[in-house]
């Protein structure tokens, strides 16, 4: 199912969706709290089209731009309808690099001459390329939990039967699947619960 979901989008929807829509910006889906962006009074679903003289059409455009401004430099972004004027830090990861404090992602409109005959019916390219991604990871994902030698899943089994097939002491075999089982679950719960723990600020 996962590679049916990669071919998919890979050989259907992002073709016709490259041909169907045009990059018209970046969208800016959050703000972190109290950094630059925030405190100039830029908003979450403000597209952004224009980079103090330059104009920005792709999220490419965007990170290039970014990246030969330096902290404490002023930037303005430029929507439609406003501007705002932000002093730049330092990035967390890299003190070298310029941070605004924002996440965002590449806008995209269907081209005029579509939108005349099909409306906003094209958008839903967008929402089928989602849906793939989608199922690509949960497919990746369930096949890789499927695979750890837990109890009664099929790793689990695998596992089993490859320890009494290398093993011939029952107790040998019983202790070291209790130890590859509990291994694995402590893995698991640790990936689910450790980047809620990684993002608190303290």
């Amino acid at each position: 199912m996962a590679l049916l979901a990669v071919l998919i989008s890979s050989f259907v929807l992002v073709p016709i969706s490259s041909q169907a829509l045009e990059p018209t910006g970046i969208f800016i889906d959050s703000l972190e709290s109290g950094l630059p962006a925030q405190s100039a009074g830029l908003l979450p679903g403000t597209v952004i089209t224009q980079v103090d003289t330059q104009t920005i059409t792709t999220a490419e455009e965007f990170m290039e731009y970014m990246s030969k401004v330096i902290p404490g430099d002023k930037v303005t972004l430029y929507s439609d309808d406003n501007s705002f004027e932000i002093t730049t830090i330092q990035n967390p990861t890299n003190a070298s690099k310029a941070y605004l404090g924002i996440k965002f992602r590449q806008d995209t409109a269907i081209k005029p001459e579509l939108k005349q005959i099909y409306g906003n019916i094209p958008l839903l390219l967008i929402y089928a390329t989602r849906l793939f991604y989608w199922i690509f990871i949960l497919n990746i994902g369930i096949g890789m939990v499927n695979l750890l030698p837990l109890g009664p899943i099929d790793g689990g089994r695998m596992t089993k039967l490859a320890l009494e097939a290398i093993f011939k002491n029952k107790k040998l075999q019983t202790k070291l699947y209790a130890f590859l089982s509990t291994l694995s679950l402590s893995l698991l719960l640790l990936n689910v619960i450790a980047p809620y723990f990684l993002s608190l600020n303290f």
